[in-house]
């Protein structure tokens, strides 16, 4: 439920969805989205554009690899990141829903708190392991590993599956 902190009373309807175990929220950077997650092992995206409600879903659950107990947007607000019970990290296209990647892993223990750097290029993850561990999840050093490691060009249904809005031929322009 979303409170007025002036007035102190509900901006809107309580969600059917996810009413029972939520466990982490947060805005996107322009305010007009929230994701949740829940202890069932769920992200949901909603749409707050409309101002009193109701708000919507912004597409089907996000499906993550244990309890969420964490979430960040990028700084565009076009990545979400889950930090989950099950010691993994989530990624997800915002517009899509898509799962970027495989899960992120490293941590021995449950993954409790996620966050971007200001410039969206590094990712602090924090664990019940007593470890903070930072991933590169920038586009740029992203397209090079994937450049160095194809040895090639991408083809147009590659780029748009990895890369997205990358134009041709700039992802690897010094190679075929």
């Amino acid at each position: 439920m979303l409170w007025d902190v002036a007035s102190r009373r509900p901006l809107g309807p309580t969600s059917p969805r996810q009413m029972m175990g939520v466990t982490s929220v947060r805005f996107n950077p322009r305010g007009d989205a929230l994701a949740t997650g829940a202890d069932d092992g769920t992200a949901q995206l909603w749409n707050l554009a409309r101002p009193g409600g109701p708000w919507t879903p912004h597409g089907a659950s996000l499906p993550a690899t244990g309890s969420v107990e964490g979430l960040a947007f990028s700084p565009d607000g076009k990545i979400l990141a889950a930090a989950t019970q099950a010691t993994t990290i989530d990624l997800w296209d915002t517009a899509t829903g898509q799962e970027i990647g495989q899960p992120l892993t490293g941590h021995t223990g449950s993954v409790t708190s996620v966050a971007f750097s200001p410039d969206g290029t590094l990712l602090a993850v924090g664990g019940a392991d007593h470890t903070v561990r930072l991933w590169d999840v920038g586009l740029v050093s992203w397209t090079n590993r994937a450049c160095a490691i194809a040895g090639r060009n991408f083809s147009a249904q590659e780029r748009q599956q990895h890369l997205g809005t990358v134009p041709y031929p700039s992802a690897c322009p010094a190679l075929p």
